[in-house]
């Protein structure tokens, strides 16, 4: 897959969020760090000696250090340092040190080597590896053939006409009490954003679409022997098909679907 190389903050704001390469940042410093504030559909990957501010998915290599907030997650490999705050996910691996506040999770791998230190709520938790543990540790909902994912698309309203469209091909619609199946399907799990319909638990399409003026968020069933959890996943994995249950009105979606709506009113004035 391509790169694209980014060695200041205004390379890397010029990057569309749908680019089909992988940003690579060689730039920052703890001064004046790279800032990753946007939803990118591939991990952006640090090297080098550069520093990071992540409000997104970011992917961290050599001796960089990436400090990550919100609800993301970043993958800390070689010797790296992480510095991880609010409800974020780290995952070690290699000699990287982690350091981790509020409600982080950690993942730690059976290749860490490195250092682990956690403050106030934050934990080591083991890394899922089947589907059965991916559902569990996510709390989704699941009998012994289906479990219930959701989706963050874009409702558009075409003269009343409501339409459910992909983020990364608007020409992709979703239609409630339809089936919906991938153009193709990658059942490789070391491949992080390959084809498939891109389903993840609810806290993570609501972080994924909440900067959208359009956003909704469909619920979906799909069939647990289909689902493929990538190795770098945080919560998003990968179906063949999925059955488009319904539309989840945010009001339904717990406090964060709640502060969205007040967002939305507020905006709206």
């Amino acid at each position: 897959m391509e790169y694209i190389v980014v060695k200041s903050q205004a390379e890397l704001d010029a990057v569309p969020v749908d680019t089909d390469k992988i940003i690579r940042i060689e730039f920052g410093t703890a001064e004046c760090p790279a800032v990753v504030s946007k939803k990118y559909r591939h991990f952006v990957k640090a090297y080098g000696n550069s520093t990071v501010e992540a409000h997104s998915a970011v992917a961290a290599y050599d001796n960089c250090t990436v400090k990550v907030y919100g609800s993301n997650i970043v993958i800390a490999w070689d010797n790296s340092t992480v510095e991880a705050y609010d409800k974020s996910t780290v995952k070690a691996q290699d000699s990287s040190t982690v350091k981790a506040w509020g409600n982080v999770q950690i993942c730690k791998t059976t290749r860490h080597l490195g250092k682990i230190t956690t403050h106030a709520n934050a934990r080591v938790v083991a890394e899922p590896k089947s589907v059965d543990e991916f559902l569990g540790f996510y709390g989704i909902s699941s009998d012994e053939s289906t479990a219930v994912l959701y989706k963050a698309v874009h409702k558009i309203d075409e003269g009343g006409a409501i339409k459910f469209v992909s983020n990364y091909d608007k020409e992709f619609e979703y239609k409630t009490g339809e089936k919906i199946c991938s153009n193709g399907f990658d059942m490789n799990s070391d491949n992080a954003c390959s084809q498939g319909i891109h389903v993840a638990n609810l806290n993570w399409v609501l972080d994924f679409g909440a900067s959208w003026d359009d956003l909704a968020i469909l619920e979906l069933k799909v069939n647990v022997l289909d689902i493929v959890i990538p190795d770098d996943s945080n919560g998003e994995v990968r179906v063949p098909e999925a059955l488009v249950v319904r539309e989840v009105p945010l009001e339904e979606c717990g406090a964060y679907g709640k502060i969205l709506t007040k967002r939305r009113k507020i905006n709206a004035i």
